[in-house]
């Protein structure tokens, strides 16, 4: 039987639910053999996820996510086998969140105008401590009453074009995989759905202009993904002589469809993907 593994997930660290030791605990559980942490613009997570890691008998690939600037829909890079000690990437999600913070001071603030008065406090309660993002928003306006449910928070106010949506600071694509080069990782492209092209030709031209930047991989399996879709971006990743990954962006109760390691059930990624991957991150390790 093949080894199965898991290379897009969030903890508490960012936007889940389960602490980083929680998330490689149910990765045993599920039987997954590997699993990255990718949690957004931070790597907080990490120390925790691989002491659990090698405790459980499972393999953690120290991983982050990274929002990246897109005229058209959104664009998330992931780096995986990144250096979690590097210090520029740490200068660098520091300064990410400290842009995070000031936009979540105005949410905050709209809220507030709008009727549905919170706090930064309440708000952080429910991070856990880890990166606060607008899940967070959304579990304290159905904690207080202002929504029934967090998928009507967004869908009323927090998601874009929305009264309480801010944008979020971005990277250029370009920095954002050579900040995740730079660390030691490989960059792939994450959900690749979420770019929203018009079919095969306009997906194909987005992607080679990442490739054109150094991306590495490209996810043909992901939580939402039809079959579609993943055969057309087997078909691109083929023909722009990319590295494939996949994974099922795992983020606990915040995502409570998706189960860990396949989803919705549509997704299965082998160990063969990791150790493509893991090679071609070896030639920038540092020695």
């Amino acid at each position: 039987m093949d080894r199965l593994v898991d290379l897009h997930m969030h903890s508490t660290a960012s936007d889940g639910t389960l602490t980083p030791g929680e998330v490689v605990a149910m990765a045993r559980e599920e039987g997954l053999a590997a699993i990255a942490l990718t949690d957004h613009d931070t790597t907080a997570g990490l120390p925790e996820a691989i002491a659990a890691g090698r405790r459980l008998g499972v393999e953690v690939v120290p991983g982050i996510e990274i929002s990246a600037k897109r005229e058209r829909g959104t664009l998330h890079i992931v780096g995986l086998f990144i250096d979690p000690e590097d210090g520029r990437l740490e200068e660098r999600c520091q300064a990410l969140q400290a842009e995070r913070g000031r936009r979540n001071e105005r949410i905050v603030s709209r809220l507030c105008e709008l009727g549905m008065p919170v706090t930064l406090d309440e708000v952080r309660g429910k991070s856990g401590g880890g990166v606060i993002g607008r899940p967070h928003f959304a579990a304290v306006m159905v904690e207080k009453g202002y929504v029934a449910t967090r998928e009507e928070a967004f869908d009323r106010w927090l998601a874009k074009g929305q009264p309480a949506y801010f944008p979020k600071a971005l990277l250029d694509p370009a920095e954002s995989i050579a900040m995740i080069h730079d660390a030691g990782g490989v960059a792939v492209c994450a959900h690749p759905s979420q770019l929203r092209c018009a079919g095969e030709h306009e997906l194909e031209g987005a992607i080679a202009e990442l490739r054109h930047h150094g991306l590495d991989a490209i996810e043909t399996q992901w939580s939402t993904a039809t079959a579609e879709e993943m055969a057309l971006t087997e078909r691109v990743a083929g023909r722009q002589g990319l590295l494939r990954s996949g994974g099922s962006d795992f983020h606990g109760g915040n995502k409570p469809d998706i189960r860990m390691g396949v989803a919705r059930g549509q997704i299965r990624v082998t160990a063969d993907v990791l150790e493509a991957l893991r090679r071609a991150a070896r030639p920038r390790a540092r020695t």
